[in-house]
């Protein structure tokens, strides 16, 4: 997938293959348009989840030196639960694994009602304009990846 999204007109478009699809967010997506939306979101998630902190308001939980679950060095983790009314990720919990320069090193995505979990890697960062990106997140086996290129800021 290929994103544009330019935050001041809050214009997004996504091109997959031949097709580009663009839609305006706004407190009303319009029906045909929410699919693109929710691709929009895990995305942007996986990109640049630091900064859904500040965008978001989920409820925050701080423990110090803790085992990380993928590579087991002892780290800080910061739980980041959302709330099971309304939002893109109703009853999902993030726990971060950070080091003391308050970079990513891991994370594990728990879905709402913990059926389903995945532990990946905050790797390869990369500065666009003094904004640092993981552009890579790995499963600790290695049978998952995810990886952005091309990613400009302008």
């Amino acid at each position: 997938r290929h994103w544009k999204w330019n935050k001041k007109t809050s214009e997004i478009s996504l091109t997959e293959g031949d097709s580009t699809k663009t839609y305006t967010k706004n407190d009303s997506i319009p029906k045909n348009k929410v699919s693109i939306d929710q691709k929009f979101i895990n995305d942007s998630y996986w990109l640049l989840f630091p900064y859904q902190l500040v965008w978001s308001d989920p409820k925050l939980t701080e423990e110090k030196e803790v085992a990380a679950p993928i590579s087991g060095d002892t780290l800080n983790k910061l739980e980041v639960a959302y709330s099971t009314d309304g939002g893109y990720t109703p009853g999902d919990t993030y726990d971060i694994y950070y080091g003391d320069d308050y970079m990513i090193e891991e994370w594990v995505y728990k879905a709402a009602g913990g059926d389903r979990q995945m532990a990946t890697t905050w790797e390869d960062y990369k500065e666009f304009k003094g904004i640092p990106i993981a552009t890579m997140h790995k499963s600790g086996d290695g049978s998952f990846q995810l990886y952005f290129t091309d990613v400009s800021i302008k």
